[in-house]
């Protein structure tokens, strides 16, 4: 390709994801990844943050640093620099020996992200900068924000080196005249071109034409300049790390896939943007010798009936419940993604119309009466809804990703954050139950959860023609077997919302919403000459027909 150097964000709430506790094996090696890149001969460009946005959840935070910090985050405030503190004094000894000026490939740090777009605080990024050279003094530092005077007025420092970024289309030199106001001398740096574009659900998928984002980059190339191309690689939020934006209509989740329309996509494939970058680049620099990238080989076409379920109801009533008085958030049960099922006496209300009111929640809940579906509630849309008389009121309430970016991220609370009441009375006496997928270390461990599931599923022959399984929030387990595992991607035309998981890897889906049709599955997550399960957690409505309840690997991604 003729690229030179890997620029990566470190995402604080990837590897500490509980406090104190750090984990960097496995699929978290940083170390590792940076030296396989030294070993390519690439120069490394490090972006640690704290916050990185990224479209990852919450911005690269740790959910645990909001019931700290609130909305201190990103500002000077005492108890949210101890923690950051805290976090580079284990991240940076690490990565010691990989610094240039060790021999190793890591050339650059970016302090903080994009600051800018976010606020005005100098005192802030100084301290940040501080924060910074006390683990690598002699290492360049730099910022970078949104090519306009007023965002890199307020997200610059005389002390590091100004860079801007932006998109294809339009003249880039005028992008560069706003660094040069800034940063007299040295190279123009654009640190992240934009290749195409993320998805949130409900959207239609991003496209960025290949010539036009070729033809940018070779005015920017023809200036001189050092550009980032970002992204180059599309990726996946696994494990339900994809966080949200908020938009005018309120809360905007990101799908699963971050394949980004990049030159590479999510499943390591070159596509014709790569290409015609690569004739662009070749215009300028010579192309290193050996093969072009070539697609990976995917699993055939397959489809796999259903080996049994189970209703989140069952599961759930053989585990211990958290009991508290009133209903409780995210935060109070140490749960970071997935949901919580909420539980409540209501045999005592009378009246004819029985109005139950949510208060403050985020961000979405399917409404139950003695297990009966009454609806669901959207945070952004209301969130009162008439229900019918019963003896138990049960609330399953996901958690959809938390915001990353712009000042509503300081809000990043998850759950019931209020009464609930019922005709305007405060219901008390709640059970909870925490509806983890994965475990806080990200690790294959099952969880609490699943190992209930896992057990259930054996001491049970299913019969999907008993309308009984049909009842959502449901999981649906498809077991197969491989002789070689190779990249894939699932398809779910007909489920309609909620999570995979299989072996240790959760990803979200809303086939309904879409753009995302397929799921990818590297074949990373596949095991050979043994048996394969796959969980489908459907929340919102299954298959109605028996003959619906399969799922199909296919050998391309279908976005919509």
């Amino acid at each position: 390709m003729g690229l030179n150097t890997i620029q990566t964000y470190i995402a604080w709430n990837y590897h500490e994801t509980v406090p104190g506790r750090y984990f960097f094996e496995g699929q978290k090696d940083l170390v590792k990844f940076i030296e396989l890149a030294q070993q390519q001969d690439l120069l490394v460009i490090l972006r640690p943050g704290p916050y990185i946005c990224a479209e990852w959840d919450y911005g690269g935070f740790p959910a645990w640093i909001y019931s700290m910090c609130k909305d201190k985050i990103r500002t000077s405030d005492a108890t949210y620099m101890k923690l950051v503190d805290r976090w580079f004094k284990n991240l940076f000894p690490r990565l010691e020996h990989l610094l240039y000026e060790n021999g190793g490939p890591v050339i650059a740090f970016q302090v903080e992200n994009e600051y800018g777009s976010y606020g005005c605080d100098h005192e802030y990024m100084n301290n940040m900068v501080d924060l910074l050279k006390k683990y690598v003094p002699s290492s360049l530092l730099f910022t970078t924000d949104g090519a306009s005077d007023g965002m890199v007025k307020c997200g610059s420092t005389n002390r590091t080196y100004t860079t801007v970024d932006f998109g294809p289309g339009g003249d880039p030199s005028h992008s560069f005249d706003v660094q040069r106001k800034f940063q007299p001398k040295g190279p123009l740096v654009n640190s992240e071109f934009y290749t195409g574009w993320l998805d949130h659900w409900g959207e239609k998928h991003h496209r960025t034409s290949a010539d036009l984002v070729a033809s940018s980059l070779d005015k920017i190339l023809a200036l001189n300049a050092s550009v980032n191309l970002y992204m180059f690689i599309g990726g996946t939020n696994f494990n339900m790390m994809s966080g949200a934006n908020m938009g005018g209509d309120g809360l905007q989740p990101i799908t699963s896939s971050y394949d980004y329309d990049a030159p590479i996509s999510e499943a390591g494939d070159p596509t014709e943007k790569y290409w015609k970058l690569q004739k662009v680049i070749s215009k300028y620099t010579a192309m290193p010798p050996g093969p072009q990238p070539k697609p990976s080989e995917k699993l055939p076409y397959m489809k796999v009936p259903l080996a049994s379920s189970q209703s989140l109801f069952d599961v759930v009533s053989q585990l211990p419940a958290n009991v508290s008085k009133t209903p409780q958030p995210f935060a109070w049960l140490d749960l970071a993604q997935g949901w919580i099922l909420y539980e409540v006496d209501i045999s005592g209300a009378s009246g004819n119309d029985l109005i139950l009111d949510l208060g403050a929640f985020s961000d979405r809940a399917s409404v139950f009466v003695d297990k009966k579906f009454q609806g669901i509630l959207n945070a952004k849309y209301g969130s009162k809804l008439v229900i019918e008389h019963g003896q138990t009121l049960d609330l399953f309430v996901e958690n959809e990703g938390r915001i990353g970016y712009s000042h509503a991220m300081v809000d990043a609370s998850k759950g019931i954050k209020s009464n609930v009441t019922l005709n305007g009375s405060p219901l008390l006496n709640w059970k909870m139950w925490p509806v983890r997928l994965v475990p806080p270390e990200m690790s294959s461990t099952p969880t609490p959860f699943l190992k209930m599931l896992n057990r259930k599923i054996k001491n049970r022959n299913n019969d999907v023609t008993n309308d009984a399984t049909w009842v959502v929030p449901s999981l649906f387990s498809f077991s197969f077997m491989l002789d070689e595992p190779k990249d894939t991607f699932l398809k779910l035309d007909q489920w309609t919302k909620g999570a995979i998981i299989i072996n240790g890897m959760a990803q979200k889906y809303w086939t309904e919403a879409g753009p995302q049709k397929t799921l990818y599955i590297p074949s990373t997550y596949l095991q050979p000459h043994m048996k394969n399960t796959l969980i489908v957690f459907e929340t919102d409505r299954s298959p109605t027909n028996a003959s619906d309840f399969y799922i199909e690997f296919v050998d391309t991604p279908i976005f919509v």
